[in-house]
């Protein structure tokens, strides 16, 4: 290109003062937050986790195939290492992180909890992250944790406990523990022996007997599953005493208590009620 007349030397001049001015004003270095933002992953015992940090600082979290948890962030760049603080439903875990030269993620895990203080320093089990995207949005087919999600696991593993304490309860006595309380299940409640309840279920032993038992947790909110916990206490083929249970979850919400539908003489595992299935621990 021929510069030497006055429109192309003008054009040529922009450029050259375009070329000295933009590292420093046009492209600036990138901050802590926009490198933060996208997909990350790490594998850890052989389980994929992914982090998704997005913008209004939204964090999704994903275990494997399980649903994304959402999570609100916040950082601190300015102390060594940076701080970062993750809150869902109320509860705050407070952590620290640091970007690497070598653009991979360190957050530290290991021992982070509500209520723990911040760690000061990173662990040999910290977790490293690389970015597979700078993309915000979660993997197609993700399905996001509800918190019905979160109060039916709860109620899942409060009906596997009543079944193993009464279990633990049987091979000591003579029979079926008759009260939560009596299992030693009154944490669960507050409200009495029989009936155990806390703000999204209600837990109830409505059999008792010497060789079965069954228990209800049945939802006091709409939207959420009910589920139903069996022990029986059996002779197996071989002719000898054995201890069987099932954590059943009702196929659609509901608020309504099941009919036992129990063997008189327990002679096999015990089965769940109509339109309940068994809970995979």
């Amino acid at each position: 290109m021929n510069c030497q007349t006055s429109f192309l030397s003008l054009i040529c001049g922009t450029a050259i003062a375009i070329s000295i001015v933009s590292p420093s004003s046009s492209n600036p270095a990138p901050s802590v937050e926009q490198k933060l933002l996208g997909t990350w992953q790490a594998t850890v015992r052989e389980i994929r986790g992914t982090f998704v940090f997005a913008p209004d600082n939204q964090l999704f979290l994903i275990e494997g195939d399980s649903p994304a948890i959402p999570v609100k962030y916040q950082i601190n760049t300015q102390t060594k290492p940076m701080q970062l603080d993750l809150t869902h439903r109320q509860e705050k875990v407070l952590t620290i992180f640091e970007l690497t030269d070598d653009n991979k993620l360190r957050i530290e895990l290991e021992e982070v909890a509500p209520g723990k203080t911040r760690p000061k320093s990173f662990s040999s089990e910290s977790v490293v992250f690389q970015k597979v995207s700078d993309s915000t949005s979660l993997p197609p087919d993700t399905r996001v944790q509800r918190d019905e999600d979160i109060y039916e696991d709860e109620a899942k593993y409060d009906m596997r406990g009543i079944n193993k304490a009464q279990t633990i309860y049987r091979k000591k006595n003579s029979t079926f523990g008759d009260s939560l309380e009596r299992i030693g299940l009154s944490i669960l409640s507050g409200s009495g022996n029989a009936s155990e309840t806390n703000n999204n279920y209600s837990y109830k032993l409505v059999v008792t007997e010497t060789e079965k038992t069954m228990a209800t947790g049945i939802a006091k909110i709409d939207g959420l599953k009910s589920y139903v916990g069996i022990v029986y206490r059996y002779k197996n083929s071989q002719g000898k005493f054995v201890m069987s249970s099932v954590v059943c979850e009702s196929n659609e919400p509901t608020k309504t208590v099941p009919k036992p539908q129990l063997e008189v003489i327990p002679k096999a595992p015990p089965t769940c009620p109509s339109g309940y299935s068994e809970v995979q621990f």
